[in-house]
């Protein structure tokens, strides 16, 4: 079985007043990169030779606590800025989604409501503890051709 692999650029940028937003990275759900963002950031990954096929690249805001947003009025948050595949660029990351794990006691409330919040598509801002993620095709040619719209690859 043929495997593949990719390089990926992921560059990000974080806002915060005293705690600096601590972020895990995973590609095909391994850890890759786990650190603070306390500036604009680009990690460089290059990923495991996998079989083909479709694999997760996400970025989970593991720190947030509200307390410090209610003390200083201003919001922790991660930002995605770009994604770059192969040293490619073509705003791949407008095909990810965003699932934030909400805060009680309003997720119940909604949940009661019979109103339970999605994933939000096409969103690069990570305000609250949760995961944004984008899937990477492999072999990445034939991915970045697809989701780049170039026509028919034979």
């Amino acid at each position: 079985m043929d495997k593949f692999n990719a390089h990926i650029d992921l560059k990000l940028y974080s806002q915060y007043t005293e705690t600096v937003p601590i972020i895990t990275v995973k590609f095909a759900n391994k850890i890759v990169w786990h650190g603070s963002i306390d500036k604009t950031t680009t990690l460089s990954i290059d990923t495991d030779d996998l079989p083909a096929g479709n694999y997760w690249l996400s970025v989970r805001l593991e720190n947030k606590d509200d307390s410090e947003q209610h003390r200083t009025g201003k919001e922790m948050m991660v930002g995605v800025e770009s994604v770059l595949v192969q040293h490619y660029d073509y705003e791949f990351s407008v095909h990810s989604e965003y699932e934030p794990e909400y805060p009680e006691p309003w997720y119940t409330q909604q949940k009661l409501a019979g109103t339970v919040p999605l994933a939000v598509i096409h969103s690069n801002y990570i305000g609250w503890p949760g995961e944004w993620r984008m899937q990477i095709g492999l072999p990445v040619y034939r991915w970045i051709h697809t989701t780049s719209n170039q026509g028919w690859l034979i």
